[in-house]
Order: C-alpha cells, then structure tokens, then sequence
C-alpha cells in the first residue's frame, strides 16, 4: 500500500472530521486515508483539536468545526476584489503613461515605439 505523504492542514481536518462524526473505526480512517499510522491521526489531533489528548478515541463523537475552504469566497466577495484590482491597475497604467509622458519631453527621447517605424 502506497502512503501519501504530503496532506494539507484543510485535509487533515477532513479526516480528523470524518473520524469523530462517523462510526468509522481509527483502524478503517488509515487504510481509508492512506496513513502511516495511529502516530499520524494523533499528531494532527492534538493540533488541530486538543492538545491534552492522550488517546485517539478520547475525540471520538466530538463536533469539529472547519475553517471556510481556502479559496472560497462569494461571488460578491470575488467581484469586489476584482474591481479593486482592475482599479489599482488603471492608476498603474495612467501613472506609467505621465511617467513616460514627462521622460519624453524633459529628456527629449522617444520612448513609445512610432508606428510604421523601420526597423
């Protein structure tokens, strides 16, 4: 059996979920998870859950609240930032263009390419 070794701290806390509010034996989460071992289950649960655990079936028929998926915001949320961003980037652009603007006339060198230039 192949373990996987890299899991996140979000899919961690799936699997300690899944452990507590179901019916699902710590023996059946590893082979069902892929887990090296009880040594990982308790690891993350005293991490994630309870430090002052001292056996995994102590958080047995315990509620685990999960944090918001990474990622994941509304629509709203989403369109707000995004607006931001794209605002942010037209005062970029409109700064660069007086910047370019100022170099041009004080140093006197074409900057912005002419178009149907020889090159």
């Amino acid at each position: 059996m192949k373990y996987d070794k890299r899991k996140t701290d979000y899919e961690k806390l799936l699997i300690i979920k899944e452990y507590c509010e179901t019916d699902i034996d710590r023996r059946g989460i590893i082979e069902k998870f892929k887990l090296r071992g009880d040594g990982s289950l308790m690891e993350w649960i005293r991490k994630f859950v309870d430090p002052n655990v001292k056996r995994v079936t102590e958080v047995k028929g315990r509620k685990i609240q999960l944090p918001p998926v990474p990622g994941s915001e509304t629509l709203e949320q989403e369109n707000a930032r995004l607006r931001k961003e794209l605002e942010l980037a037209k005062l970029r652009i409109e700064g660069l263009e007086i910047m370019i603007d100022i170099a041009e006339n004080e140093l006197k060198i074409p900057i912005r390419k002419k178009s149907g230039a020889k090159q």
